[in-house]
């Protein structure tokens, strides 16, 4: 698993990095899964670079780096929500054409 995100009912929400067990990955969100050696439940998915919960839902950074439409398909290399319900991007566009620093986005 490349990242995961923990929702509010201990479902775990999960990134697959390739590496493990195909039966693993879900097809949506109502497709869980249960970990036979610690009883965790959790869906795992892939397509996906990053994610973050806002409202307990997730909110997913596509292989082609966009957001969803809602966010205008905006590019992000990250995504983290605050606790205020505000949505946090790493942009794709370096800052003041700096080699490694992106601008950061907030909704």
């Amino acid at each position: 698993m490349r990242d995961f995100e923990v929702k509010t009912n201990g479902l775990i929400i999960g990134l697959d990095d390739g590496t493990g067990n195909e039966d693993n990955i879900s097809e949506d969100m109502d497709d869980i899964k249960e970990d036979s050696d610690s009883n965790a439940k959790f869906v795992s998915f892939t397509g996906y670079k990053g994610l973050t919960l806002i409202k307990d839902e997730p909110l997913f950074i596509g292989e082609d780096s966009n957001l969803p439409e809602k966010y205008n398909n905006q590019c992000a290399k990250a995504v983290s929500s605050g606790v205020d319900l505000s949505i946090w991007i790493i942009g794709c566009s370096k800052f003041n054409n700096s080699a490694s620093d992106y601008e950061i986005l907030k909704w």
